[in-house]
């Protein structure tokens, strides 16, 4: 009996040695990993801290992506939200769900995704469409540009350019230097009016509001490897209802579109080819 209970509290202190060695292996294991996630990466260009230093900053690393044709993805997000519509009786609250409706359809609110190869030409891949520049942006332009180190892994910067609103910009202007404005207002006009023939547009105007852009840098090499375009635009616009919506009678429709293109999975370096 003594004998066989030896045996057993053996086995039990095997097991539990085994455990805590396990444990203690485990725990290593964890420690190299963390050690190994939070290298120290030297900066090869100290943080900026001035607008006008970020902005710099900004340019030459923004402009390198087209100079250098990494490979790169981009998805498309677009949404329009804050319909509101007032006449003569005042708001018109049955067009917040007729613009839902016609969202629905409208093929310029379609999300899209694209992917460019290393080495291929980016002029019109990422803004400026046409531009061998990404941004040509001054401080005459901008609100604010501030860089910081990335909130989880500060390896990384995250530089935020926020642009000053313009109304119905045009090329040169400040959004017009750093987005393209590819949705063409005519062809806006006819596929809205092809949708319905209840509602009458002849023109509208829009604000270009709070747009920004957010670039994620790697600190030890100055590559981007994220780019965010945020437009928000706030549309106006004097529009007829007739036909079956006659009642409603003339008035101002708002609303905001708002369009997010999301720059990724850049590739910096020539893919190798294995050789068979």
């Amino acid at each position: 009996m003594y004998s066989k209970t030896i045996r057993v509290l053996s086995v039990a202190l095997v097991l539990v040695i085994m455990f805590v060695l396990a444990s203690c292996n485990f725990l290593n294991t964890g420690e190299d990993e963390t050690t190994e996630t939070e290298t120290t990466v030297v900066a090869l260009t100290e943080i900026p801290s001035t607008p006008a230093d970020t902005l710099a900053y900004f340019n030459r690393v923004i402009n390198a992506v087209k100079a250098q044709k990494p490979g790169v993805s981009m998805e498309r997000k677009r949404d329009v939200k804050d319909v509101s519509a007032v006449g003569a009786k005042g708001e018109i609250s049955e067009v917040g769900s007729l613009v839902s409706l016609a969202k629905k359809y409208m093929e310029v609110l379609d999300k899209k995704s694209e992917t460019s190869e290393y080495g291929k030409d980016l002029n019109d891949f990422i803004p400026v469409k046409g531009s061998p520049l990404v941004s040509a942006l001054t401080l005459d332009d901008i609100v604010t540009a501030n860089c910081t180190l990335k909130e989880d892994d500060d390896r990384y910067y995250t530089l935020t350019i926020v642009l000053k609103d313009v109304e119905n910009p045009g090329t040169f202007s400040p959004i017009g230097r750093a987005f393209d404005l590819d949705i063409d207002k005519t062809a806006v006009l006819e596929q809205f009016q092809s949708f319905t023939d209840n509602v009458t547009v002849s023109d509208y105007s829009t604000l270009y509001t709070g747009c920004s852009i957010t670039a994620t840098i790697f600190k030890g090499t100055d590559q981007v490897t994220n780019i965010s375009y945020n437009k928000n635009v706030v549309v106006t616009s004097d529009v007829v209802f007739n036909g079956e919506l006659a009642s409603w009678g003339d008035a101002t429709v708002k609303l905001t579109f708002t369009e997010t293109k999301n720059y990724k999975d850049f590739v910096w370096e020539e893919p190798t080819t294995e050789e068979e």
